[in-house]
């Protein structure tokens, strides 16, 4: 007993450290956040962390400098050796940061290391159904932060909790509308800038502002929240693989083909990377189409 309320003391300190440096304003003190995280579940991620020490519930964590193997690890589960009572814990910090950063003019550094955390307590697949369903929601809020990183890292998050939980919940039911609305709306709303740029008046209304030039209202919000749903697809299509095929509407469609033609070639670049996604998760459908035509003879 004793030995058990030592352990759980220390994984409560390191909790507590993980959670100061999740929210700070460096990215190396959330990277840094993010492995003590790690430690403090006690995550065994094999060779992708060969640069982290093995975990000691009983001594302070000593941390590693960040790097690229150890910050930024694949969506694919892990095994973390904490008991669930530290894993709720968990999840209530990464919950905390979420609503503290979703807060109208609050900083956004907490926000982005709540998704950090969130991303990992989902892949060690211990995660309660309330705070996957909390977390799908609070990173879809995220999609609409006015810091790039944070929308970056939302996306990111919502397809870590598709490759772990499933497709149908997270996006189907909770993030589908929003990162559709984000493509379509912008689009229409660049669309309609550009027609509007002989009158100031609408130009204004679009949220462009008297006297911008159809130009600089381009590089404005619309199109970097346009791609910020492109982008928020193509993680989530990446991680359901052919699980996606029937999401594939021709609506879906429609917007990705005009996405394909925007003057933003980071815009065209995501919606590239999106459709070759699409390809990949379509294959086996495409391989039984192709068979089943070649059997009948004149295909």
């Amino acid at each position: 007993t004793t030995q058990h309320n030592t352990t759980d003391a220390m994984s409560d300190e390191a909790l507590a450290g993980a959670k100061e440096l999740l929210a700070g304003k460096r990215r190396l003190d959330r990277d840094r956040g993010l492995i003590a995280l790690r430690q403090a579940l006690a995550v065994d991620e094999g060779s992708t962390t060969t640069t982290t020490p093995a975990p000691n519930p009983t001594t302070a964590p000593t941390l590693p400098e960040p790097n690229s193997a150890t910050v930024f690890p694949p969506t694919a589960p892990v095994a973390a050796g904490c008991s669930d009572e530290v894993l709720r814990k968990a999840e209530a910090l990464a919950l905390e940061l979420l609503q503290a950063g979703v807060v109208a003019d609050a900083p956004w550094e907490p926000l982005h290391g709540g998704l950090l955390a969130a991303a990992l307590v989902v892949r060690t697949t211990r995660a309660t159904p309330e705070f996957v369903d909390a977390s799908a929601r609070l990173a879809t809020e995220a999609l609409s932060c006015r810091e790039s990183r944070v929308r970056v890292e939302a996306g990111v998050t919502l397809g870590v909790l598709v490759a772990v939980c499933g497709l149908e919940h997270v996006y189907g039911v909770v993030a589908r509308p929003v990162i559709l609305s984000h493509i379509e709306d912008n689009l229409q709303r660049v669309e309609a800038a550009v027609d509007a740029s002989a009158d100031p008046a609408l130009l204004e209304k679009l949220g462009g502002g008297t006297g911008l030039s159809k130009d600089v209202f381009h590089e404005s919000a619309g199109w970097k929240n346009l791609e910020t749903g492109a982008r928020a697809l193509h993680e989530v299509v990446k991680a359901a693989g052919t699980a996606f095929a029937p999401h594939l509407t021709r609506h879906l469609l429609g917007l990705l083909f005009e996405a394909l033609k925007h003057s933003n070639r980071f815009v065209r670049e995501t919606g590239y990377y999106v459709c070759s996604e699409l390809c990949a998760a379509l294959e086996p459908q495409l391989a039984a189409l192709e068979g089943a035509g070649g059997d009948g003879g004149d295909g």
